[in-house]
């Protein structure tokens, strides 16, 4: 079939554009892009789409990046398309900021094709990624370690913030672009780069793949198949995964949470795609996070490992296993939230009249001074009744502190408030939050839902009661 048979069978099969869209086309002035250029030119009044170039000159070969552009431009006019140029100065940029040069080169180049694309108004960015590059990135990634979503290649169709980029000729192969370049006259030339063996890729192109080829002499093709398979697949996994994140997953600011047990049912695939699925949503970093680290995540998870433990997975997010959940935190939010702990201590005066206190991280406290009736008997732990002749104002609310007791209701001698906490399963984070109520003795009358003191206590002597009730969101 003809190359742009195939390229609009296989477009039409993706979905990769509708009639009326605007395509920038990155243009490198190699044959795989200007091919991609020529082709698009030549279906654009079909398909009834407008065709613009984009060309980024690195700056790394001077002579040849000046040739090459020189030539993109011409042919450009030739085919009557816009075309946008950009000059970059490389080598000095990585050597100011010693960022990686290949790294470095590709952020400033979708960077440019991301803003030619805004000033055209279209999300549509094409690249011209071929079938023998999908081979190259699909070793690699074997080569690597990678899972599924390394094993499916790069993908037709992918969505990058405002972006679409796509790749047209991701199922052609070099041999047929050449053969079609030589066709119709397209001009190209090679990048001399792309012949050095300093980076894996080119090395993979050169000496592995040819032989490996060897063994099997559709070697290219074999691998281009397994990518599209195991992309479909991924795909489908990665769907499930989300409706299980959905479903097990609670959000809260700048943290996620799931039930031990409804992890631990799932299949290990589940598992550990959910885990990684909730660190690229917390870090929106989608795959920054290392096959080992999420098993020393699984791993924390299990029954017969400690109640509580932490670990740190790296941008910025800790995780923390608090007896029967799982904790994702995003820290830089919660140094930033640790600051409204400065308004403790906060002190009560009196009270007189029914009063109600915000305090921080979602705990609310209403105290009302009431007589003494059976009508107020405490009735859960979120309650709590003091004899208001047995205590002493200002009363103080505050966090733990090294060293706090109480003397418990029930128990002979005093308790550290520690203690109290690993019994109620009180976890790390929630520990140092956790209000607690003082007189003006800094005796600990009340660990809200947790114990209260011996003192204090209502008796039928008691002339006016003061009744503690405590909530959180």
């Amino acid at each position: 079939m003809e190359l742009t048979k195939q390229l609009v069978q296989f477009a039409t099969e993706q979905q990769m554009w509708q009639a009326g869209d605007t395509i920038i086309v990155a243009v490198s002035g190699g044959p795989d892009s200007m091919c991609l250029l020529h082709a698009l030119k030549r279906v654009s009044h079909a398909e009834q789409i407008k065709i613009v170039a984009a060309h980024v000159n690195h700056g790394f070969r001077p002579v040849e990046s000046a040739a090459e552009q020189t030539m993109v431009e011409q042919f450009a006019t030739s085919l009557e398309i816009p075309l946008e140029t950009i000059q970059l100065q490389m080598p000095a940029i990585i050597l100011a900021t010693k960022a990686n040069a290949q790294v470095a080169a590709r952020e400033q180049r979708y960077q440019f094709l991301q803003q030619v694309a805004i000033s055209y108004g279209t999300n549509f960015i094409a690249l011209a990624h071929h079938g023998d590059d999908q081979a190259e990135t699909v070793l690699m990634h074997l080569i690597r370690g990678s899972g599924l979503s390394g094993l499916s290649g790069m993908r037709a169709v992918r969505q990058e913030k405002q972006s679409v980029f796509i790749r047209p000729l991701l199922r052609m192969n070099k041999m047929d672009i050449i053969s079609y370049c030589e066709q119709h006259a397209v001009p190209f030339m090679i990048d001399s780069s792309n012949l050095q063996k300093d980076y894996i890729r080119n090395q993979i192109r050169h000496d592995v793949i040819p032989f490996l080829s060897h063994y099997n002499q559709q070697l290219p093709d074999a691998l281009q198949r397994v990518a599209e398979i195991v992309s479909a697949e991924d795909e489908w996994l990665q769907e499930q995964t989300q409706q299980f994140f959905n479903k097990l997953v609670t959000i809260k600011q700048e943290q996620c949470i799931i039930s031990l047990q409804s992890l631990n049912q799932l299949h290990v695939a589940l598992q550990r795609r959910l885990i990684k699925l909730i660190l690229s949503y917390l870090s929106n970093v989608p795959d920054g996070f290392s096959f080992e680290r999420i098993e020393a995540i699984r791993a924390m998870t299990r029954a017969n490992t400690a109640s509580t433990s932490r670990i740190e997975a790296g941008w910025k997010i800790e995780v923390r296993k608090e007896y029967d959940h799982i904790r994702f935190l995003y820290q830089p939010s919660f140094h930033q939230e640790s600051a409204v702990e400065t308004v403790y201590p906060i002190y009560i005066a009196e009270v007189t009249t029914l009063q109600q206190f915000e305090l921080p991280h979602g705990w609310r406290l209403t105290l009302e001074r009431v007589a003494n009736t059976s009508e107020y008997t405490a009735r859960t732990g979120a309650e709590a009744q003091f004899d208001l002749a047995a205590i002493s104002f200002p009363l103080m609310i505050r966090t733990r502190e090294p060293g706090d007791r109480m003397n418990v209701l029930g128990l002979k001698g005093s308790k550290k408030v520690q203690d109290m906490f690993v019994d109620a399963k009180v976890t790390q984070l929630e520990r140092e939050r956790y209000p607690l109520l003082f007189d003006a003795e800094e005796r600990l009358l009340w660990i809200p839902g947790i114990r209260r003191s011996s003192i204090g206590l209502v008796n039928v002597d008691t002339k006016a009661i003061l009744r503690i009730v405590v909530y959180q969101q």
